[in-house]
């Protein structure tokens, strides 16, 4: 066999040997991808998540009734005790606020993740 002969020879090993190499690392790449992929679309944590904020909204709408409920006296003998609370009810009224708002992207969240396909 003459030298440019060994030299193809070897040239088409090394390039197959690449190739085989290249297709296990991407095989490998490809599994650890559907793994991740299985972990972010677990359907029983979704599940378990949106019970989770059904109980939640539940609780906050039972925190408002009860906010709507509260009457604050006012009376010059006890004017300072009245700001106080209306402080408080406002700053819970923000809370309560930022919490829907939290609530309601965590909904758009499960509902883009239920429509995904899995």
């Amino acid at each position: 066999m003459k030298v440019d002969q060994i030299a193809t020879w070897i040239g088409l090993f090394t390039a197959i040997a690449g190739a085989a190499a290249n297709y296990g690392i991407t095989e490998n790449k490809v599994t650890t991808l559907e793994d991740k992929m299985s972990e972010l679309y677990n359907v029983e944590e979704i599940r378990m998540l949106e019970r989770r904020l059904t109980t939640l909204e539940v609780s906050l709408d039972n925190v408002k009734g009860a906010m709507n409920g509260i009457e604050v006296t006012d009376t010059s003998d006890i004017q300072s005790k009245t700001n106080v609370n209306q402080s408080r009810i406002r700053a819970l009224q923000d809370q309560v606020q930022r919490i829907e708002s939290a609530i309601q992207q965590i909904r758009q969240k499960l509902d883009t993740l239920n429509s995904s396909p899995l």
